[in-house]
């Protein structure tokens, strides 16, 4: 994904390929949002909202000892 690192970015550049990504909503919180059928959705919860700002979701911890 681009944009790593870059901060807070536009709703307008978020990924609309259904992958997840940090979204700001309200004004005042952060939920993990995807893209889904015209509208954006808490991946959790499947509500919808409307958030002003995303970030990328950063990779995942690295495994102690590897798998």
């Amino acid at each position: 994904m681009t944009n790593q690192h870059q901060g807070w970015q536009p709703i307008a550049s978020a990924p609309r390929d259904g992958s997840s990504f940090l979204a700001f909503i309200d004004g005042e919180h952060v939920e993990m949002v995807h893209h889904s059928v015209q509208s954006w959705v808490i991946t959790n919860h499947g509500m919808k909202v409307e958030p002003t700002h995303w970030l990328p979701l950063p990779p995942p911890p690295e495994q102690e000892g590897g798998l």
